[in-house]
């Protein structure tokens, strides 16, 4: 649109012609046409900008941005008003101070020259109109935090944190997927028990990676690769459905999972029943978008992949109550599905993602040089990997469910840089979004009334931060 915009004006210049020299003074020297003629074309000129910006420009803007018409509305009525009645007046004293100072120009706030005087007026106020367009911002959130509550931070507690949730009364569970095991703890930290061990029987976990709590009440421990266990609250095991080849699992329902596999050219995400069929695809994403191939030693082809989820694509799943979500990270379109796997709603924005700068770029070609130093990958390697760092950053790299609010993390702005905000944006469960915020850091999961974070201290050691939020719904003023 844009570029059809410039091409248009294009060809009326060629079509009209260039008087250069007055296209250079205009450009470095001021000048007010003294003529009606001349303010008849400056301020015809203005106009089209205007318009242009304001018909097609500005409304583009406010969709990408999210504004809605109700968003515009509520302050068009008041800001039209501010400006039609102060401008004018404003301009008229601005403009007479300094045409009084300046002998050289026209006097044009003589009587006689009252019509220059008018056209001098609604120069400047197109001027002001065109930098500084109506606006209507988005509704603002911010979300409060308590003190934390901490637990692992003073005494070693978990080797790793790969999972945590909820249950109706405030205890919450922590999944430790070093020590292959999960606890319990009452709403004030204090641990009320754990179980499982590193194994194959029954309750024992091989790579525990979540931990969900099923409509029904109990825990489902979700294993990175083929299985589901499922315990009672107490920890007592109940049962294991196996899923063979899918990996990175989830629960969904009673009788469907979540999961991805690979295919010859692709990850593909899918959902199972407990027999391991499929019963929907969504999102898939190429090989080729954060692996290649190359000769080993032997001379042999192998593949040699490095994901960062600054950019590279990740399917992406989250879960709570009855709620879960799919999602591919460089799409901006989350599906939620109910516990039977319907989709109940989008959530979607129509925003540009953010580019990685030269400063990102770098850094992230010394993360990869580390990579593959750290695994004596060769040089080609390394150098192929840099290649497919895209443009653009992706959307989001997780998203978290409370049960009322979708929370989906955004990439921070700034990725070089250490303990940037992180932006966060707020949808409702029908789909409607309410706000963008920013958190200190990432949370792992989100209740009613509490955020969990995952934090690491000065000597590596990991431990929880549990922190109470309130949200404040800021309407535009």
């Amino acid at each position: 649109m844009l570029m059809l915009m410039v091409l248009s004006f294009l060809l009326v210049v060629i079509k009209t012609g260039v008087n250069w020299n007055a296209l250079f003074k205009g450009l470095f020297c001021f000048h007010i046409p003294a003529d009606k003629e001349g303010l008849t074309i400056v301020l015809g000129q203005l106009g089209a900008a205007v318009g242009v910006n304001m018909t097609f420009l500005y409304p583009y803007t406010m969709l990408a941005r999210n504004r809605s018409k109700n968003h515009f509305i509520t302050l068009a009525d008041e800001q039209l008003r501010k400006m039609v009645t102060l401008s004018p007046l404003l301009t008229y004293i601005l403009v007479r101070t300094f045409l009084n100072k300046i002998n050289n120009l026209p006097v044009l706030l003589k009587r006689e020259n009252k019509m220059k005087s008018f056209f001098l007026c609604m120069l400047v106020v197109f001027v002001f109109l065109g930098t500084n367009p109506i606006t209507a911002s988005a509704p603002s959130i911010k979300i409060i935090l308590s003190d934390p509550l901490e637990l692992g931070s003073q005494k070693y507690l978990f080797s790793s944190i790969s999972s945590v949730c909820e249950d109706e009364s405030g205890n919450f569970y922590v999944l430790d997927l070093m020590e292959r095991k999960a606890l319990k703890f009452d709403p004030k930290g204090n641990l009320i028990l754990s179980f499982g061990q590193k194994g194959q029987g029954p309750g024992d976990f091989q790579s525990p990676g979540r931990i969900i709590i099923t409509e029904q009440g109990y825990l489902a421990v979700c294993e990175d690769m083929y299985d589901v266990s499922f315990h009672r609250a107490d920890g007592s095991f109940i049962k294991r459905v196996h899923l063979s080849n899918r990996l990175a699992l989830g629960y969904i329902g009673e009788n469907l999972y979540y999961a991805w596999s690979w295919g010859p050219e692709d990850q593909q995400q899918v959902t199972v029943d407990p027999n391991n069929k499929v019963v929907k695809k969504y999102y898939s994403i190429a090989k080729n978008s954060f692996s290649v191939s190359a000769p080993d030693e032997s001379g042999r082809m192998v593949m040699f992949s490095y994901r960062s989820d600054i950019y590279a694509p990740e399917l992406l799943f989250a879960h709570n109550a009855s709620i879960s979500a799919v999602a591919e990270s460089t799409v901006y379109e989350i599906i939620l599905l109910d516990s039977e796997g319907n989709e109940t709603n989008h959530l979607k924005r129509d925003i540009q993602p953010e580019k990685i700068n030269r400063t990102e770029r770098n850094y992230l070609k010394k993360e990869i040089k580390e990579f593959a130093g750290q695994r004596g990958w060769p040089p080609k390697v390394t150098q192929d990997l840099y290649d497919l760092i895209p443009r653009n950053k992706a959307f989001f790299n997780h998203i978290c469910l409370s049960g009322q609010y979708a929370f989906v993390f955004r990439i921070p702005e700034d990725i070089s840089k250490e303990k940037t905000p992180i932006p966060v944006d707020v949808f409702s469960l029908n789909g409607n979004f309410l706000g963008t915020t920013e958190l200190p850091s990432q949370a792992e999961h989100i209740s009613k009334n509490h955020m969990y974070f995952i934090e690491t201290d000065e000597e590596g050691n990991v431990y929880l931060s549990i922190k109470s939020y309130k949200i404040q719904f800021h309407s535009p003023e």
